[in-house]
């Protein structure tokens, strides 16, 4: 039979292992709110630096390495011309 003691401290090691379960991913989630925020700054620094205006562009879900294609995509469209006519180094 299973002394209870063994029990307890068996129920410990599993609360205490669901609470770092639990800790770590809302670390994770706070990193991950700050490193965005973060790189939105950086971003809309860069584009006012260029001489546009950041709310012009709608940047969610765009991966960082391709903002610059996008912005540049997004001018020669407001230019009435077709984005495909140009080749944009990589």
């Amino acid at each position: 039979m299973v002394r209870m003691t063994t029990i307890v401290h068996i129920t410990k090691k599993i609360l205490l292992l669901l609470v770092l379960v639990i800790a770590a991913g809302v670390v994770g989630y706070i990193g991950l709110k700050v490193y965005d925020r973060i790189a939105q700054a950086i971003v809309e620094k860069k584009i006012k630096e260029a001489g546009l205006n950041p709310s012009d562009y709608d940047l969610r879900g765009i991966a960082p390495w391709n903002i610059r294609e996008f912005v540049t995509n997004t001018e020669i469209e407001k230019a009435s011309a077709d984005p495909d006519n140009y080749d944009f180094r990589k």
